[in-house]
Formats: C-alpha cells, sequence, structure tokens
C-alpha cells in the first residue's frame, strides 16, 4: 500500500516538474564577481561592484535588456569607488548604490545616483552615519532604510 501511495505522489509529481524548465540566456560579459549590487528600471537590470577572482574591488556596471535579451556596459563608478558589498536599489527612473567596503578595510558612506537617460553617475548627500557595507535596505513610498548591524 505505501509503495502504491509513493508511486501516485511521485508520478503526480513529476509530472508538474516537467513545467520547471530554465532556459540559459547570454553570459555575464564582466569579470566574475563577488558581493556585486544590483538594481532594475523597468525592463533593464544593472549588475556592477563587487570583489573581483584577483581580491580587486571593481566599479564597473553592465545592464541587461530584458525584452532584447542582451548585456551591454554602462558608466562605471567613479575612479576609487570601486567597492563590495554595497546596497542598490532603485526609485522611480534612477538606480542608487549606497556603502560598501573597498577591499582595503575601508567602508563608504557616499551614496550616488544613476541616469539611464545620460549613462551618468552623480554623488548625492552622503550617509550621515560612518561608512558600512552588507546592508539591508528596503523603501516605503519613497523613504530607504538602511539597516545595518553592529558587530563590535
Amino acid at each position: 500500500m505505501r509503495i502504491l501511495i509513493f508511486s501516485v505522489v511521485f508520478l503526480t509529481l513529476s509530472g508538474n516538474l516537467k513545467a520547471q524548465i530554465w532556459q540559459q540566456f547570454t553570459d555575464f560579459p564582466g569579470v566574475a564577481r563577488d558581493d556585486g549590487a544590483s538594481f532594475s528600471i523597468g525592463s533593464i537590470h544593472y549588475l556592477g561592484t563587487g570583489r573581483s577572482l584577483d581580491f580587486s574591488c571593481t566599479g564597473d556596471f553592465y545592464a541587461y535588456d530584458s525584452y532584447l535579451e542582451i548585456w551591454y556596459p554602462v558608466a562605471s563608478l567613479p575612479l576609487w569607488q570601486e567597492r563590495q558589498y554595497a546596497c542598490a536599489f532603485s526609485h522611480e527612473q534612477y538606480g542608487y548604490v549606497v556603502g560598501g567596503e573597498n577591499c582595503n578595510g575601508y567602508y563608504f558612506n557616499s551614496f550616488w545616483k544613476y541616469d539611464p537617460n545620460t549613462n551618468l553617475w552623480s554623488e548625492m548627500p552622503a550617509l550621515p552615519a560612518e561608512g558600512r557595507a552588507g546592508c539591508q535596505q528596503f523603501m516605503l513610498g519613497s523613504a530607504y532604510y538602511l539597516i545595518y548591524r553592529d558587530w563590535e
């Protein structure tokens, strides 16, 4: 009886699993990285920053157009703003990056805004606190909340 029940459950589930098919798209064109930051504006998804395989921090960004299914480079963060563990989000038509660590122990409190229409990053007022990395964030309406745990 147990074998019959197991067989019926297995056959039922295996029929549903057929709908779970993954399709591979074009690979990310940048260097492999860890701890990158991402945000989306409409159907365009942005990925950048992070630590590369040679342990250096990156500041480059790429965009993925989910309609055209293509990647293309966009403006990098300015020189000396390369980072990992940054927080990123979008609001209305802009992308934002805040905080992060420069792979040498320096924690940023800088705040950057990306404008996809001009393909430029502009500096916003800095976070009114010490630099931090590896935070969580969320938005309620137009208010941005950054959650940080002091491990000391």
